[in-house]
């Protein structure tokens, strides 16, 4: 009875908070998404990685590799930093209107459903950004074990 009073006394409120809350952070996403974009940054990866198998290549080649392997690193660690504080604010948002049982309204419900659903994007769109850094911090240490391997033959 109580959570039934709090929905429909808040409910207006909530209703606006939320809106207001998922229309930001998607406005936000993508906004990120032209900013870094995970896909094509392990695209370009992708095309680094073969290069280092190559027997004859050069220091400066390996140096230009580690360089963008790095730049790509910090791109995606921006994108980390910037996409953690919203996937923590939407967990919090999620967490506070608590699970979903029979007596709660269907609007709260909604509003549950909604943030979840964009707290399941922001956290996607997180973890691909976390994963292409470190797969560009793995390809550039490697880079640069090869280039003091050159460089020292």
């Amino acid at each position: 009875m109580p959570l039934r009073f709090f929905a429909n006394a808040h409910l207006p409120r909530l209703k606006l908070a939320a809106a207001a809350l998922l229309t930001l952070v998607a406005m936000h996403l993508v906004a990120q998404a032209a900013a870094f974009d995970p896909s094509s940054a392990n695209k370009e990866l992708d095309a680094l990685q073969p290069q280092l198998e190559n027997e004859e290549i050069i220091e400066v080649e390996l140096k230009r590799i580690r360089e963008r392997s790095l730049e790509i690193k910090s791109a995606a660690t921006a994108c980390v930093s910037e996409l953690q504080p919203k996937v923590d604010e939407l967990r919090s948002e999620r967490d506070l209107l608590g699970d979903i049982s029979d007596d709660v309204d269907v609007e709260i419900w909604e509003s549950r459903v909604e943030i979840g659903l964009e707290y399941a994007r922001a956290e996607t769109a997180l973890k691909n950004c976390e994963i292409t850094a470190s797969r560009a911090n793995r390809l550039a240490e490697a880079a640069e074990t090869l280039r003091k391997e050159v460089s020292t033959a």
